[in-house]
């Protein structure tokens, strides 16, 4: 009895040992199904650009931006983890985007809790939605999901979502989702799920601007076209 009674503890030592001297584990949750890592978003109509804050699973503190342009200094929307889920912002400068340009999010990530949300953002941990080229350490920090989409990920994993996601989602006018990965260069994890918010007013095809330009190109084809053939009639 002694004899097992002391194995017993020595096992349990050993395990307790293993435990602290292991590294400590960073991954907070799985990527939701459905997504397109590294797409773009573009605006999709005259009216202004909203976002509603989903939630986090993060260890750092990120604020997210919304920015006309790169390089350029970006309209402060919310911080992850101070923001009340389902709270809604209007992103003003979105007013000055032409229908069917990319409108580029961005968070400054690993900020200190201590700082004013919107302040002391580090160049070094700076991450934008869309082309990798954009970012310091070259990868990929922003998923884009459909509406329809999160909600079938969110049903498959319901662990990694927030329990009221149907009702934060439940305007449709909120099409998409976007989640950003804070961590540098992969070492962390890339679940995306740091900063998560849907989108009211994009579409991730710039078909609004692109037809346009066409229709008026074809159209500026076919006036000259008929220039020219009354030209040569005279």
């Amino acid at each position: 009895m002694k004899t097992a009674s002391f194995l017993g503890r020595a096992a349990l030592t050993a395990a307790l040992t293993a435990l602290v001297a292991a590294p400590a584990a960073h991954a907070d949750g799985v990527l939701i199904s459905g997504g397109s890592v590294g797409a773009s978003v573009y605006k999709a109509g005259s009216d202004d650009i909203f976002v509603k804050y989903i939630g986090e699973q993060a260890l750092f503190t990120n604020d997210l931006y919304f920015y006309l342009t790169l390089p350029g200094s970006g309209e402060f929307l919310l911080r992850n983890d101070a923001e009340a889920q389902g709270a809604e912002v209007d992103v003003t400068t979105s007013s000055s985007l032409a229908t069917g340009a990319e409108a580029i999010f961005g968070i400054c990530a690993e900020l200190s809790g201590l700082s004013a949300p919107g302040t002391d953002c580090e160049t070094m941990h700076n991450y934008f939605s869309g082309d990798n080229s954009r970012n310091p350490d070259g990868f990929y920090h922003a998923t884009v999901w459909t509406r329809d989409a999160y909600l079938a990920g969110c049903a498959l994993a319901p662990d990694q979502c927030s329990a009221n996601i149907n009702d934060l989602l439940s305007d449709p006018q909120y099409n998409l989702v976007i989640g950003f990965e804070d961590s540098f260069d992969g070492t962390i994890d890339h679940d995306y799920n740091d900063l998560v918010f849907a989108v009211r007013g994009a579409t991730v095809t710039p078909e609004p601007v692109t037809m346009s330009l066409l229709a008026t190109g074809l159209a500026g084809m076919g006036g000259a076209s008929v220039v020219r053939r009354r030209r040569k009639k005279k």
